[in-house]
Formats: structure tokens, sequence, C-alpha cells
């Protein structure tokens, strides 16, 4: 973990993220420096800088004890569904818990239906938009993607523009007033 804070002269860490990484116990992890080494070549060939690499970590501790395997899976799969690499790598910056989730039980089930109402050209927008697409239970996403399908019939907005509508009228229910 020391080689991941140490070379981050593209950018730095808070105090913060470098204790909560530092901090987590190798056995918990199931980490060696094998392990990290590989993973740490896997991220960079997706184009992720040693600082963007903490930062999944940080965020998502399990993927360090995830293997190679199945995190190729992920994205092996994310491409298969017309994301570029690039696409891939802002994806999982973005939202690092993706990388957390069953392929067989959550991601393809909920990837399958998106595709099924979001045109091609619009599902990387549409995904890149939100992380609740696979945040939430599979009765949530199918409410959610009703809404989005329903509210499409309107000329005037696109399938994306009421996916974005959605997801911010999400995060805007989810704020507290004082």
């Amino acid at each position: 973990l020391a080689a991941v804070a140490q070379d981050s002269a593209d950018a730095c860490l808070s105090k913060f993220e470098a204790a909560k990484l530092i901090g987590q116990p190798r056995t918990e992890l199931n980490l060696s420096g094998v392990n990290l080494e590989s993973k740490m070549t896997w991220f960079r060939g997706l184009g992720f800088s040693k600082l963007e690499i903490a930062k999944v970590f940080t965020k998502r501790p399990t993927v360090l004890g995830m293997s190679e395997e199945n995190l190729k899976s992920k994205t092996r799969l994310l491409k298969a569904i017309g994301l570029s690499d690039s696409d891939v790598h802002e994806l999982i910056a973005r939202y690092p818990h993706f990388l957390t989730y069953s392929v067989e039980k959550h991601l393809m089930p909920r990837l399958a239906r998106l595709q099924e109402h979001i045109p091609p050209d619009e599902l990387r927008d549409t995904l890149m938009q939100s992380s609740g697409w696979f945040r939430e239970s599979m009765a949530k996403f199918e409410h959610r993607l009703a809404a989005v399908a329903q509210d499409s019939t309107d000329p005037c907005l696109s399938k994306l523009e009421v996916a974005k509508l959605v997801s911010q009228s999400r995060t805007e229910s989810k704020m507290t007033w004082f």
C-alpha cells in the first residue's frame, strides 16, 4: 500500500483517504505483495494513475481481496455492451462499487434490462449519469426503469434526459433540510 501512496506525483490523497487505505488489516483483505502488484498492474492497464488506484482501494477496500479474473469479468461485461476502454476507466473511477457486484446475479440482469429500454447511443451516458442503476434493489431498479421508459414517450425529452431527471430528483429527495 505504501507503493500506491508513495508515488502519487500526479496528485495526492487526503489525510483521511491515506489513513483509511493504510489502516486496512492485511489479513482481512487477503493481501500479499504479489496480489497487490498484480492488481496495480491490472488497473494501470485500464489507464488508472496510482492516485486513482489508491482512491478505488480507499472507497472499496474489498477490491484488494478480489481475484484478477473476477475484476476482468466485470470489465469484459462493460466492453460487451459497447463501452470503450476509457469509458470503463471512467465508470470504475466514478463508481468503484461496481467492481463489488456479482456479474451473474447483479450486473448482467440490470445491464440486459437497460439495453432493452435505452438505445445503444444513450446507454453510456445513462450509466455515467448515476450509480443508482447498480446500487438499488431489483424492484427499485425496475420501477426506475419503468419511469424512464414511460416518461420517454414525450417527444421533447430523450430517454437520457429522463434518466437525468430521475437521478436528479432522487438526489434531491435525499437532502436533509434544517
